[in-house]
């Protein structure tokens, strides 16, 4: 599961690459401070659908309790978001990282939000090279089908 602020950009963009370039069947995105069954931000569904992804249904959620619970691990996009998911859920925190810190690239992913295109591609970009290092901490050797997305 990805965790971000308003789950409009960063976590969901993390969620939709992940269940792709992971081969995952099931990738939550949620946020700590959402305004419920809001869309993911226009900039990032343009982005998404660079990389082959409809990100256009999906719908803002705010992080709860079950579904950190049911998480193998949760990720996410910051020390802050981690932080507070651990002072939320203290029972979960061996299952909590950022995503830099669990790659061991470290270091934040910044919200791309109010910022243009550029931005937004960015920080896919970002996420993607991290979630590169996730597939082979996870030993995952298929490789995405649709790979020229990744140029």
């Amino acid at each position: 599961m990805f965790i971000c602020t308003g789950n409009t950009c960063r976590s969901p963009m993390a969620a939709a690459l992940a269940e792709r370039m992971l081969l995952a069947d099931t990738v939550l995105s949620a946020g700590l401070s959402v305004t419920r069954g809001s869309s993911a931000s226009g900039l990032a569904v343009e982005v998404m659908h660079k990389y082959g992804i409809d990100l256009s249904g999906h719908v803002s959620r705010c992080v709860t309790e079950l579904m950190v619970e049911g998480a193998d691990i949760v990720l996410a996009m910051t020390n802050h978001h981690k932080e507070a998911l651990k002072k939320r859920y203290p029972g979960y925190g061996r299952k909590i990282f950022t995503l830099g810190e669990y790659t061991g690239v470290g270091g934040d992913i910044d919200d791309p939000f109010g910022g243009d295109a550029n931005d937004y591609g960015e920080c896919a970009k970002i996420i993607k090279g991290m979630l590169e290092k996730v597939k082979h901490i996870l030993n995952i050797t298929e490789v995405w089908r649709d790979e020229e997305y990744f140029g």
